[in-house]
């Protein structure tokens, strides 16, 4: 196609942004429907929706194929079959060659945001990670992400872009956002998931702060959302334990990040996690004394866990019949952090 010394030229290609075929890459609603009402489990229906739809061909709602016969064939037990069965390690490399900007961008898609940006439909693999049409156009075209309201300009696509399903949200973690992490960066990941799994605000503190050190420009660290952006990527893979939520609604206000388990078999010992942030922006004459801005975090740090109780955050976990709680006020400045909290 790309040389005029191809033996295969003058193909006409369809993206999924098309609708010429739009309806034979998957399962319809319709489909769907037909065929759990044939097998007596339209009760099942919610769970297979939330798991495996969400895919959109032109202006059609398809679900993954492979994964919803898997799901039937699993006497309806959910599951990351898609995942299991693919490799995409591409998708990853490149995101990992992004800057941190960008990453942080595809990064905050874990948290269930939406972000309207251009996709490209005619992806280049040496320019993916100079241009995040690029890798966006990518893992549109794999199926990580779902792409609507498309509004087409030149050889990209103007649109709203989100994690399809729960199985694509493993499977994000998994091959896009881990993946972003170097080595070092991802024993860093596993350290403060098991310090903030088992309540050491030590460790997570240390571990925190080391990753600040090493990994992160003191120039990107000037507001309170770009540690919550940190925070949110580095947690990314353990997605298939919690529902993360940033800026949830809980209680009397928002909390920054809530993490809920999954209440099956699988993870039902699992915590819930409340984290307040603060960040504190230190004074010129404060910047050569770390003991005064320690000082000032400590307070800050008390004050997230005041806010966490003072606005009820834990309603939202204890309404999900979330047993155990964790809070944690996390306090910051530059690349110094105090971590507190409570059980």
């Amino acid at each position: 196609k790309e040389s005029i010394f191809s033996g295969l030229n003058n193909l006409d290609v369809d993206t999924i942004f098309n609708e010429n075929f739009s309806t034979y890459f998957g399962f319809t609603q319709k489909e769907v429907n037909e065929m759990f009402k044939f097998y007596g489990i339209e009760d099942k229906l919610k769970e297979a929706e939330d798991w495996y739809d969400g895919y959109i061909f032109g202006k059609e709602h398809i679900y993954n194929p492979w994964s919803l016969i898997s799901y039937l064939k699993n006497n309806c037990k959910p599951g990351n079959y898609w995942v299991n069965m693919s490799e995409n390690g591409l998708a990853g490399e490149a995101m990992r060659q992004l800057d941190n900007e960008d990453r942080k961008a595809l990064a905050e898609l874990m948290t269930g945001k939406k972000t309207r940006e251009f996709a490209a439909t005619h992806v280049i693999y040496n320019e993916l990670g100079n241009d995040i049409a690029q890798a966006y156009g990518l893992l549109v075209q794999t199926g990580y992400l779902r792409a609507s309201n498309a509004d087409i300009e030149g050889y990209n696509y103007l649109c709203t872009m989100e994690i399809p399903n729960r199985e694509l949200f493993s499977a994000y973690s998994q091959e896009v956002v881990e993946r972003m992490l170097k080595p070092k960066e991802k024993r860093y990941a596993m350290d403060i998931m098991k310090a903030i799994i088992d309540g050491e605000a030590e460790d997570l503190q240390k571990n925190l702060s080391d990753f600040l050190m090493e990994s992160c420009s003191y120039l990107k660290l000037t507001e309170e959302k770009d540690y919550q952006n940190i925070l949110i990527a580095l947690l990314a893979s353990m997605k298939r334990g919690y529902a993360i939520k940033m800026e949830q609604e809980a209680g009397l206000g928002r909390a920054d990040i809530i993490m809920q388990p999954r209440l099956d078999n699988r993870y039902k010992t699992l915590p819930g996690i409340i984290i307040e942030l603060k960040h504190y922006a230190a004074a010129e004459n404060e910047k050569g004394s770390p003991e005064k801005v320690k000082a000032e975090l400590e307070k800050q740090a008390e004050e997230a866990l005041k806010q966490i109780d003072r606005k009820s955050y834990i309603s939202e976990l204890k309404s999900a019949g979330v047993k155990t709680i964790i809070k944690y006020g996390v306090a910051a400045s530059g690349k110094q952090v105090l971590v507190k909290t409570v059980v």
